[in-house]
């Protein structure tokens, strides 16, 4: 409900300080559902770098970012190879990088696999952002 991806029936809630749906504290957020599809005919960078531009972000951040969140989830040699050839925990990653991409607040993930849980976690909370993120698992 506080991404909108259900509408509440009763009730009101604030996320990051203003009312449910407000596109700045969305644009805030990063998300990672259970099950995500990729366009697997694309390349890491090539994938970042969509997301990146859909998020708006200015192409040198995004250089810089892809670059550090590709190190970080461990992908840096991958970034030429399309998305088909990764394994699942590989797909993972890169969702996880992609997720992370837009220097958010808050970071919500369906089912977090337990291998990047803890990780992604101390990240997150010593990742140089704008505010102190916060990082929740929903189930």
């Amino acid at each position: 409900m506080l991404l909108g991806l259900a509408v509440p029936t009763s009730g009101s809630a604030n996320l990051l300080g203003t009312p449910l749906g407000d596109r700045a504290a969305l644009a805030r957020i990063g998300f990672l559902p259970e099950h995500f599809r990729f366009q697997e005919w694309l390349t890491a960078g090539e994938f970042l770098e969509m997301h990146g531009q859909l998020y708006g972000m200015r192409p040198a951040d995004l250089r810089s970012r892809l670059e550090e969140l590709l190190e970080r989830v461990g992908l840096s040699d991958f970034r030429h190879k399309q998305l088909r050839t990764f394994s699942k925990g590989m797909l993972q990653r890169i969702g996880l990088a992609q997720a992370l991409l837009n220097r958010l607040c808050w970071f919500a993930w369906m089912n977090p696999p337990r291998v990047l849980t803890r990780s992604a976690a101390a990240w997150c909370a010593t990742s140089s952002t704008n505010c102190a993120p916060r990082v929740r698992a929903c189930s």
